[in-house]
């Protein structure tokens, strides 16, 4: 007998938030700097948040042109990038910025190594301020065979040994991964172990001080996956994978029943990150925030904690090379107090606090 399948469409399963009273200061960044949470407006402004207090600050961060960038380096200084390429260091003595790096081209992203010494991505590769060198990776360190050339990353990260990971999004066209060993000043291939980049897009990379870890997800068409990946020693451990499913039911047609199949979404993983105080890997989906130990087995969501599903809105399409709404949650970070911060796209930033989850409000 044949079967019957039920496609229950992607955008279907997304739904928004009702519409709320106060209108959210949307932000494009944020980075946490021990009680300060900076966090960038479309207009290239900083606000800063103070997690200790609870409330924004009166203090005015200005610069000579927008704020396209940014980040702090690892003495916890804020550091970015303004429209014309200028990478400037807030000093927070003299209450001024100082121009580190001048740049020719448009600057994709900045880093720091574990001395603090500035590293520059942009479209020609990555700019070494130590030699004054720029590296590009050749077509042999390609992972994902259906794109070519270098691109903006949507995730970079420095590891404990000093190496600098570059994950890039391409949306049905998967992903890109690069690895930099900044001591050697050369390119290292990481050995995926059966983990495509063709099939996942990078939304995040980052650690737990020892090993590292990448998110990826995709919404295109019916289809919504992710993948939660861990990296010892440079070979990958797939953790969490997760598809679309068929489920077999059964439909009365015309007072008949007739076996069918259901489609059931798998999880469109967006950003994750790891909680020091815990030990715990999160990630945000577009069925909520869940959290699983990595000791344990996670190869099935069951396994994993669902801590909430805060109420936002999708932004229908959005994405660059996917028919499917863009993800939503852009980036998650944790405060020195355990409280758990998520940048969005559409409703500013939000706060968990182990009980609840609430919306930033700009005075």
């Amino acid at each position: 007998m044949k079967h019957l399948i039920v496609t229950m469409l992607c955008m279907g399963l997304f739904t928004a938030c009702k519409s709320q009273t106060a209108t959210p200061q949307v932000y494009t960044n944020m980075a946490i700097s021990g009680e300060e949470l900076y966090a960038l407006t479309p207009s290239g402004k900083v606000d800063i948040y103070n997690t200790v207090k609870h409330a924004f600050t009166t203090i005015d961060l200005r610069t000579d042109k927008p704020i396209t960038q940014l980040t702090v380096d690892k003495k916890n200084n804020l550091v970015i990038v303004d429209s014309v390429n200028h990478v400037e260091r807030f000093n927070s003595k003299k209450q001024t910025f100082e121009t580190i790096f001048n740049g020719k081209e448009t600057i994709y992203n900045i880093c720091f190594d574990n001395n603090n010494q500035l590293y520059v991505i942009d479209k020609q590769g990555i700019i070494s301020l130590i030699d004054n060198k720029t590296y590009y990776p050749d077509d042999s360190l390609k992972l994902n065979r259906q794109i070519g050339g270098w691109f903006k990353p949507s995730a970079v990260l420095v590891d404990s040994n000093n190496r600098l990971w570059i994950g890039s999004e391409h949306g049905e066209w998967g992903g890109e991964l690069f690895v930099f060993d900044i001591k050697s000043k050369k390119f290292i291939k990481p050995q995926t172990n059966g983990f495509e980049l063709d099939l996942n897009p990078v939304k995040s990379i980052f650690t737990d001080g020892h090993l590292v870890y990448l998110s990826s997800g995709l919404a295109h068409l019916s289809l919504t996956d992710g993948s939660l990946v861990q990296f010892n020693n440079l070979t990958a451990k797939v953790l969490f994978k997760s598809k679309l499913k068929y489920i077999d039911t059964t439909l009365v047609i015309n007072g008949k029943p007739r076996p069918a199949k259901m489609t059931q979404a798998g999880e469109y993983i967006g950003p994750a990150c790891f909680n020091p105080k815990d030990g715990c890997l999160y990630f945000y989906c577009q069925n909520g925030v869940f959290k699983g130990e990595p000791k344990q087995n996670l190869e099935k969501i069951e396994n994993w904690t669902k801590l909430f599903k805060p109420l936002l809105h999708w932004r229908n399409g959005g994405q660059a090379d996917a028919t499917g709404p863009a993800m939503n949650v852009l980036k998650m970070e944790f405060a020195p107090d355990g409280r758990l911060y998520l940048l969005t796209q559409n409703d500013g930033i939000g706060v968990y606090d182990g009980a609840k989850f609430s919306r930033l409000v700009v005075n």
